[in-house]
């Protein structure tokens, strides 16, 4: 008689257990479960003691605020879109100006004006400021930089 009014006991408290661990996981973390203090307490014994124990660390180790028994539905977020700065332009190519044209026969010396600053004499394949003397036919001088060519007109 004694092994069966234990095995109801034993019973008994299992389910009790059971049942403050479901309701542990379904408080959120933010709140914790009231346990009145006569169930933690000496009178319930240690076993009623460690389970309460356990219950309070599950409801801080509770993250999420769901239903465990319904199906998970993601949550929609938007990556937020991207866009590449928007660059300004490059200013275009202002060509510079001619200013000095010498011919003596069996050269040519051309003095141009870039920004404000004037090169030096210089002949066919000479560079001042990124400029270089390309070519020079009978009515232009060409001048090229960073790939782009220009023709200036003689003075």
């Amino acid at each position: 008689m004694n092994a069966r009014v234990a095995w109801w006991v034993m019973a008994i408290v299992t389910l009790l257990a059971m049942g403050r661990v479901v309701m542990a996981a379904r408080v959120s973390g933010s709140a914790q479960a009231v346990v009145p203090k006569s169930v933690s307490g000496s009178a319930y014994g240690p076993l009623m003691a460690a389970l309460d124990r356990q219950d309070s660390l599950l409801a801080a180790v509770s993250v999420s605020s769901r239903d465990p028994f319904r199906a998970w539905t993601p949550t929609s977020t938007t990556a937020p879109v991207r866009t590449a700065p928007i660059v300004a332009p490059p200013p275009p190519l202002i060509p510079p100006r001619v200013v000095v044209f010498m011919q003596d026969g069996t050269s040519t010396i051309v003095q141009f004006e870039v920004d404000g600053d004037t090169s030096p004499r210089l002949p066919v394949g000479g560079s001042f400021r990124g400029w270089t003397i390309t070519g020079i036919s009978g009515r232009s001088v060409t001048l090229s930089k960073d790939g782009q060519q220009f023709e200036v007109p003689r003075p």
